[in-house]
Protein backbone atom coordinates (compact mmCIF):
# COMPACT_ATOMS: atom_id res chain seq x y z
CA UNK A 1 0.00 0.00 0.00
CA UNK A 2 1.41 3.10 -0.96
CA UNK A 3 0.07 6.45 1.30
CA UNK A 4 1.76 9.33 -1.03
CA UNK A 5 4.95 9.32 1.11
CA UNK A 6 6.61 6.23 -0.96
CA UNK A 7 7.70 6.23 -3.98
CA UNK A 8 8.15 2.53 -5.83
CA UNK A 9 11.28 2.29 -8.45
CA UNK A 10 10.65 0.36 -11.16
CA UNK A 11 12.60 -2.52 -12.34
CA UNK A 12 15.56 -1.60 -15.38
CA UNK A 13 15.78 2.24 -14.30
CA UNK A 14 19.00 3.95 -13.27
CA UNK A 15 17.86 4.39 -9.79
CA UNK A 16 16.92 0.77 -9.25
CA UNK A 17 20.38 -0.06 -11.26
CA UNK A 18 22.23 1.81 -8.88
CA UNK A 19 20.42 1.08 -5.80
CA UNK A 20 21.38 -2.66 -6.71
CA UNK A 21 24.82 -2.43 -6.90
CA UNK A 22 25.45 -1.05 -4.24
CA UNK A 23 23.57 -3.43 -2.38
CA UNK A 24 25.41 -6.22 -3.96
CA UNK A 25 28.76 -4.85 -2.95
CA UNK A 26 27.57 -4.08 0.99
CA UNK A 27 27.73 -0.60 0.10
CA UNK A 28 24.91 2.05 1.71
CA UNK A 29 26.16 5.34 1.01
CA UNK A 30 29.20 5.63 2.68
CA UNK A 31 28.19 3.08 5.37
CA UNK A 32 29.97 -0.63 4.81
CA UNK A 33 27.36 -2.99 5.60
CA UNK A 34 27.22 -7.28 6.24
CA UNK A 35 29.04 -9.36 3.52
CA UNK A 36 30.66 -6.57 2.59
CA UNK A 37 33.67 -8.43 0.07
CA UNK A 38 36.36 -5.69 0.90
CA UNK A 39 38.32 -5.96 4.30
CA UNK A 40 38.10 -2.30 5.60
CA UNK A 41 39.87 -1.64 8.91
CA UNK A 42 38.39 -0.21 12.27
CA UNK A 43 39.68 0.84 15.14
CA UNK A 44 37.82 0.92 18.46
CA UNK A 45 39.89 3.79 20.94
CA UNK A 46 38.88 3.82 24.64
CA UNK A 47 35.47 2.67 26.82
CA UNK A 48 35.53 0.01 28.66
CA UNK A 49 33.94 -3.82 28.13
CA UNK A 50 31.02 -2.61 25.65
CA UNK A 51 33.71 -1.28 23.50
CA UNK A 52 35.39 -4.92 23.09
CA UNK A 53 31.85 -6.55 22.83
CA UNK A 54 30.91 -4.42 19.74
CA UNK A 55 34.79 -4.51 18.36
CA UNK A 56 34.38 -8.53 18.21
CA UNK A 57 31.06 -8.22 16.66
CA UNK A 58 32.73 -6.44 13.54
CA UNK A 59 35.64 -8.87 13.23
CA UNK A 60 32.82 -11.94 13.29
CA UNK A 61 31.46 -9.70 10.23
CA UNK A 62 34.98 -10.14 8.79
CA UNK A 63 36.41 -6.23 9.43
CA UNK A 64 40.26 -6.09 10.17
CA UNK A 65 39.34 -4.64 14.05
CA UNK A 66 42.15 -2.83 15.94
CA UNK A 67 42.08 -1.55 19.44
CA UNK A 68 43.93 1.11 20.92
CA UNK A 69 42.84 1.81 25.19
CA UNK A 70 40.27 -0.48 25.69
CA UNK A 71 40.42 -3.99 27.45
CA UNK A 72 41.95 -6.66 24.72
CA UNK A 73 39.13 -9.27 25.02
CA UNK A 74 41.30 -12.14 26.60
CA UNK A 75 43.44 -11.42 23.35
CA UNK A 76 41.14 -12.37 21.18
CA UNK A 77 41.65 -8.95 19.24
CA UNK A 78 44.64 -6.89 18.34
CA UNK A 79 45.83 -4.41 20.30
CA UNK A 80 47.83 -1.47 18.83
CA UNK A 81 50.98 -0.25 20.53
CA UNK A 82 50.56 3.39 19.46
CA UNK A 83 46.96 5.56 18.84
CA UNK A 84 48.52 6.46 15.23
CA UNK A 85 49.43 3.05 14.75
CA UNK A 86 45.74 2.00 15.52
CA UNK A 87 43.85 4.72 13.41
CA UNK A 88 46.75 4.49 9.88
CA UNK A 89 44.64 2.75 7.18
CA UNK A 90 41.14 3.05 9.74
CA UNK A 91 38.02 3.42 7.56
CA UNK A 92 36.23 4.44 11.18
CA UNK A 93 37.43 5.17 14.51
CA UNK A 94 34.63 4.19 17.37
CA UNK A 95 35.57 6.25 20.00
CA UNK A 96 32.74 5.33 23.34
CA UNK A 97 29.48 6.21 24.97
CA UNK A 98 30.35 9.01 26.70
CA UNK A 99 33.11 9.57 24.41
CA UNK A 100 34.62 11.85 27.19
CA UNK A 101 34.00 12.70 30.83
CA UNK A 102 36.33 15.84 30.96
CA UNK A 103 35.99 17.15 27.27
CA UNK A 104 39.61 17.53 26.59
CA UNK A 105 40.55 13.02 26.53
CA UNK A 106 38.60 10.31 25.37
CA UNK A 107 36.82 8.01 27.78
CA UNK A 108 39.26 5.30 28.44
CA UNK A 109 39.74 4.08 31.70
CA UNK A 110 41.92 0.72 30.96
CA UNK A 111 44.24 3.20 28.50
CA UNK A 112 47.70 3.10 30.08
CA UNK A 113 47.82 6.65 29.48
CA UNK A 114 45.56 9.61 28.72
CA UNK A 115 44.21 9.63 25.17
CA UNK A 116 44.31 13.00 24.55
CA UNK A 117 41.56 14.07 21.60
CA UNK A 118 43.60 16.65 19.70
CA UNK A 119 45.79 13.29 19.21
CA UNK A 120 43.06 11.40 18.33
CA UNK A 121 42.26 13.93 15.27
CA UNK A 122 45.75 14.49 14.48
CA UNK A 123 45.93 10.88 13.79
CA UNK A 124 42.81 10.35 12.12
CA UNK A 125 42.98 10.76 8.17
CA UNK A 126 41.47 12.85 6.34
CA UNK A 127 38.77 10.22 5.51
CA UNK A 128 38.78 8.97 8.88
CA UNK A 129 35.00 8.62 10.09
CA UNK A 130 34.99 9.09 13.59
CA UNK A 131 31.75 8.14 15.51
CA UNK A 132 31.08 8.02 19.75
CA UNK A 133 28.94 9.36 21.94
CA UNK A 134 28.49 12.70 22.91
CA UNK A 135 31.43 14.07 20.34
CA UNK A 136 30.10 17.61 20.96
CA UNK A 137 31.76 17.72 23.94
CA UNK A 138 35.28 16.52 22.72
CA UNK A 139 35.27 18.06 18.99
CA UNK A 140 33.49 21.69 19.65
Amino acid sequence: MNDGNVRRVRKGTQKDSAFSQRKKSGIRGNIITRGARMRKKIVFIGGDERQTVAAEEFAKDGFDVRLFGCPSGNGRLESAETLSGAVADSVAAILPVPCSKDGKTVFAPFAEEPIRADEVLSAAGAGTLLIGGGTKKLFP
